[in-house]
């Protein structure tokens, strides 16, 4: 059981990997999917946690989560039934402020308030996608010992052939860990590399002020990233080429515009105020960090040919 001292709350998104069984969550969410007849999916990382002494604990739906709330009921089966902590569902809708979600910060940024009146000192977040009796107990235990500012869990394994038949437009995302000792030096996103890899398994721990510190009030101009795309020209005789091209920008906190993939429709380029969802097709492709690559292998060639 975890003590009062280390105490923490548990966030699941039942939601995520819909798109990974578009057959199966048609009408229902990933977390609801039978299995073996009498299960649903979400028991598996529920039962986990209150096996571990976690008894407040948060489900975050989206939608389809009519049947869900059925299994689920008020807890009951899991002795969440209870005044302070215990079971709670939250549409996204649940509060005049809320809005339909898009991805975990958005879900969790629905509930800031709710984060704020916890007295858990750590917070689990989880999605519900596979099938585990996982060890809460030894995460913290290890995130503690370990002086973390985020604790991640992940299994050695090769990845789902499932996933590695993913296209861009209707797979969900999943990540691969590149670990240096105890860190993750690199997180690789929708990775088709064979052999074993460290899989995530989408179970994070983190303290809960410094969650709600991540996510509140994070002006425009600090959610910077950037697209970056790298071409490597081998020639027959091993001489090699590296062209790398980037495009900086920054992020916004509703998708916008329908067009391209991936996080596009969240992405606006410098010195644009639209995102790459919603920019023409043919200038974006004319800015992207692809075509840079594209003009800066160019480059080199003409320099190779020049030189020789």
């Amino acid at each position: 059981m975890l003590a009062s001292s280390t105490s923490a709350l548990g966030i699941i998104f039942p939601n995520s990997y819909d798109a990974l069984v578009p057959e199966l969550s048609n009408v229902r969410l990933m977390a609801s999917i039978p299995f073996a007849s009498r299960y649903r999916m979400i028991d598996f990382i529920l039962s986990s946690m209150v096996n571990c002494g976690i008894s407040n604990v948060t489900v975050l739906v989206r939608n389809n989560y009519f049947s869900l709330m059925d299994h689920l009921g008020s807890g009951r089966e899991w002795d969440l039934t209870r005044k302070n902590g215990g079971l709670h569902i939250i549409p996204p809708f649940a509060e005049k402020q809320n809005k339909l979600f898009n991805g975990h910060v958005e879900a969790l940024a629905n509930v800031l308030e709710f984060l704020r009146h916890q007295n858990e000192k750590y917070v689990f977040l989880s999605d519900a996608n596979i099938a585990v009796n996982f060890d809460f107990n030894a995460m913290l235990q290890a995130h503690i010992a370990n002086n973390a500012d985020v604790t991640a869990a992940y299994i050695a394994e090769e990845l789902p052939a499932s996933a590695l038949k993913h296209t861009a437009n209707d797979r969900g995302l999943y990540y691969t860990f590149a670990l240096t000792g105890t860190r993750i030096s690199k997180i690789y996103i929708n990775p088709r590399d064979t052999g074993v890899q460290n899989f995530s398994m989408n179970i994070y721990c983190i303290e809960r002020k410094k969650l709600i510190d991540l996510i509140k009030d994070v002006p425009y101009e600090k959610r910077t990233g950037r697209f970056v795309s790298v071409i490597t020209m081998v020639f027959p005789d091993g001489e090699s080429l590296v062209a790398r091209g980037e495009v900086e920008g920054h992020l916004v906190l509703e998708k916008k515009g329908n067009h391209g993939f991936g996080y596009d429709p969240l992405f606006v380029p410098l010195g644009y105020e639209n995102t790459f969802g919603e920019l023409d097709s043919e200038l974006k492709n004319r800015i992207s960090h692809r075509a840079r690559a594209l003009q800066k292998l160019r480059e080199e060639l003409q320099n190779r040919e020049e030189n020789r």
